[in-house]
This record gives structure tokens, sequence and C-alpha cells, in this order.
């Protein structure tokens, strides 16, 4: 493995706080889209997906690209972005 991989754009202490960050988003997003009561399972996945793909991001910027795995990263990036899109096709034809 090359020993010069540049450091990730942003410290591995800010990873924790982002995380958590992610997962205040994705409530604040899933009580947003509630608010009217139509159903549960849009909005439950909006928020879901919406925090998956942002604990995807979060680990791609702050850990070192040696310390991750990149089927891993590109799959759990892959399940959120599906799981946005399903949340938000719910809500639209709910």
């Amino acid at each position: 493995m090359n020993q010069n991989q540049p450091p990730p754009p942003i410290e591995e202490r800010f990873n924790v706080p982002l995380k958590v960050g992610a997962v205040v988003i994705g409530y604040v997003l899933y009580r947003i889209l509630f608010r009217d009561g139509r159903g549960i399972a849009g909005p439950l996945f909006v928020g879901g997906g919406f925090v998956i793909f942002a604990y995807a991001m979060v680990n791609r910027w702050t850990t070192w690209r040696r310390d991750r795995s990149g089927l891993l990263q590109v799959g759990t990036t892959i399940l959120g972005l599906g799981l946005l899109g399903l949340g938000a096709l719910l809500i639209l034809t709910g």
C-alpha cells in the first residue's frame, strides 16, 4: 500500500459529531414530512435514507482511504440514495 496517501479532507475528530448531526437532520426531515399524517413509510424512508447516505459521506470524508472498505462505501451510498428516492416517490404518489 502507498504510505504517502493524502489525509482525509475533514479531521477524524469530527467523525462522531458529524454522524450525530446526520441523525438529527434525518429525524427533522422525518418529522417535517410526517406532519400531514398521510403515511409513515415515505417519511421514514426519506429520513432513514438520508442518515445512511450521510453516514457514508462522513466516513468517506473523515477516514483514511486505507481504513475504509470501497465496496461497503459504494453499497451504503447506493442504499441511502435508493431509500431517499423510494421515500420521495411514496410521498409524491401517496
